[in-house]
């Protein structure tokens, strides 16, 4: 809707087609699928049934993720979160300061339900899953064309590792729609030059924001691409003023704690919770230690092999197209190298372990798939037998990935 709104001006720009929303644009899409359409309905068909079997999951669902928006529709306030004294402890006892972007998500759907229900928050979980194909597929669209827009959303699809991240219903979804959105925002806008796509970047960036404390990393990605595709002065005030709202939860926190990111020691100026930090802690060496063996990264290359691999393939051709010099690729590849190392910095914090960990590399795994879908797009248009046995590949991959999602 945003990108609708903003696409006006002058200068060479590219028709949006309709929304796969809309019935024009689902016939359209469909229809450009081809023989690949009812293998992509099959997939939609098992993330509904794995939805409708478990809405939301992970181990932190009751005391994080579902139990916050429980607890903000019952006291119809946030003034205990983060929470400070011991009667905030008693309405949330887990010392965080996490932007509520999911949260609140979930906290719309039950209020809508008048219940606590699961089965409630379930749309928009799907909803954010759809964002995600709909953002590659215009995307590719616009880098590769049509071939490239089929290849790349059945590449994410093709990824289970990438769909169970969204489908938990925790920050991974809202964070991955975010770094997509942005690399469509500055596709068009590098395009186009209108300045209501630098606007959309800036909203796509701050949505990242709002999901959780690293989220912050989303805005500098989508200056970096602005000022990679040098971006004029209009262009900048229009993604600052939107961006700007990134900063509103950290000054909140700040305010209330004297700690942006609370109770988190990220600087030592910033006030901390000592028993929280120990507690913490207390895993962290011993979680931390995993990517320090062999092991630990051969587990990490059989999950990404076993569970996302048009994401390792695409990985590998953003390399290759950032040595051709072209820009896009090589902002795409500074944004997935930057959202591995947050999952590297999230290892030794994750206790579910190494593979729950993975779901915070949810934004590298969607544009892998993006990288993946418009380097089988080049490949097809010279016809060789590395294409036609990489197209039969895909579908392969896609079939036994139905088993996962």
């Amino acid at each position: 809707l945003v990108a609708r709104r903003v696409s006006g001006g002058n200068g060479p720009q590219k028709t949006l087609p309709p929304s796969l929303l809309a019935r024009a644009g689902l016939r359209n899409s469909l229809t450009c699928f081809g023989p690949w359409t009812p293998l992509y309905l099959l997939f939609w068909a098992a993330t509904l049934v794995r939805l409708l079997h478990e809405p939301l999951s992970g181990p932190d669902l009751e005391f994080r993720w579902s139990f916050l928006a429980e607890q903000m529709l019952r006291l119809g306030t946030l003034d205990f979160y983060p929470p400070r004294s011991a009667a905030d402890f008693t309405d949330y006892f887990w010392l965080e300061s996490i932007p509520p972007g999911a949260s609140a998500l979930h906290a719309w759907a039950f209020a809508c339900a008048g219940r606590a229900s699961l089965l409630w928050a379930a749309p928009a979980v799907l909803l954010q899953l759809w964002a995600i194909h709909e953002l590659l597929w215009h995307t590719a669209d616009r880098i590769g064309g049509r071939h490239a827009a089929r290849y790349a959303v059945l590449a994410a699809a093709a990824c289970p590792l990438l769909t169970w991240s969204v489908l938990l219903g925790q920050e991974s979804g809202l964070t991955t729609v975010s770094l997509i959105g942005i690399a469509f925002a500055l596709q068009a806008w590098g395009q186009s030059r209108t300045t209501g796509w630098a606007a959309l970047a800036g909203i796509f960036a701050t949505l990242g924001a709002a999901a959780r404390e690293y989220g912050l990393v989303f805005p500098v990605l989508a200056a970096a691409g602005l000022a990679l595709h040098r971006a004029d002065r209009r262009a900048w005030f229009a993604f600052l003023a939107c961006a700007a709202l990134s900063v509103i939860w950290p000054l909140r926190t700040a305010l209330l704690t004297g700690n942006p990111f609370y109770s988190l020691a990220t600087l030592p100026v910033f006030p901390t919770n000592p028993r929280f930090l120990a507690w913490i802690e207390q895993d962290a060496t011993t979680l931390g230690a995993i990517l320090q063996s062999t092991q630990g990264w051969r587990d990490t290359l059989r999950y990404l092999v076993l569970f996302a691999l048009p994401a390792l393939v695409g990985w590998a051709a953003l390399v290759r197209f950032s040595f051709q010099r072209q820009r896009a690729m090589a902002w795409m590849l500074g944004a997935v190298l930057v959202s591995l190392g947050l999952w590297v910095a999230s290892v030794r914090y994750t206790s579910g372990g190494l593979f729950y960990s993975l779901r915070v590399a949810s934004p590298a795994l969607a544009l892998g798939a993006l990288a993946a879908g418009i380097g089988l797009a080049h490949a097809t248009e010279r016809r060789s037998r590395f294409a036609r046995w990489a197209t039969g590949a895909l579908g392969g991959i896609l079939l036994f990935s139905l088993a996962g999602v």
